[in-house]
């Protein structure tokens, strides 16, 4: 599946930030006017869905990741922090175990879930990049709805449409810098998750070379090959 781009990203972080300004009715505005065949809306929505898109997919795979044994409780880590409400930034200080590697510690990120029968998980440092990307991509939409409201808390605009236009000129640097992360942490978390797979994949214990049958067929006398 082809990953969406800086244009997509910036239409999806820009339609969910006119939705909280709107207190939900920029959906339905853009919903109507996709409907009677406007142009801009059309193209906002398919950014919209291009995003979605990409985040179903890397769902599909760790989805498919949690049915192979060797892979499921990697899968499983992935998921919990994906629906995490805080990212994963958490260092923890002291002796510890990293919970995909098993090699032991001085310091980690603390991975462990709040809750009363909750588990300790602590990976090494060096997976910090592929969870805090995970997080992000799972939780853009929420990002940028908590960075719209922080800003309208100092906004001063006479009416809904010239609060959005306000938002946008405000925030175009804020919004290209999120849609830039949000490109950049897809691009890693899918490789990432493509090159752990391949650790995993079953090939034949002996494999001959791609030109092996080629050469094969090329010593035989024409007759036999007939």
């Amino acid at each position: 599946m082809d990953a969406p781009a800086g244009d997509d990203v910036a239409g999806f972080l820009l339609s969910k930030a006119y939705d909280v300004i709107s207190d939900g009715n920029f959906k339905k505005h853009l919903i109507h006017c996709r409907d009677r065949g406007d142009a801009w809306a059309i193209a906002m929505h398919l950014q919209q869905a291009r995003v979605v898109q990409a985040f179903k997919h890397l769902q599909g795979l760790i989805a498919e990741m949690a049915e192979v044994p060797q892979q499921r409780e990697w899968a499983l880590l992935c998921r919990e922090v994906m629906a995490s409400a805080q990212p994963p930034i958490k260092v923890f200080t002291g002796c510890s175990r990293c919970f995909l590697t098993g090699v032991e510690l001085d310091y980690s990120i603390d991975l462990s879930r709040a809750g009363k029968n909750s588990r300790e998980v602590y990976v090494d440092l060096r997976f910090w990049h592929f969870f805090v990307f995970l997080w992000y991509i799972a939780k853009i939409e929420y990002v940028v709805r908590s960075c719209t409201k922080q800003w309208l808390d100092t906004a001063d605009a006479a009416d809904t449409t010239a609060c959005c236009e306000t938002f946008r000129c405000d925030n175009e640097e804020l919004l290209r810098q999120l849609a830039a992360l949000f490109l950049r942490a897809n691009s890693y978390v899918r490789q990432s998750v493509e090159l752990f797979k391949k650790q995993f994949s079953v090939k034949p214990v002996l494999e001959p070379p791609s030109n092996f049958f080629d050469e094969s067929l090329a010593s035989l006398p024409f007759n036999e090959i007939a």
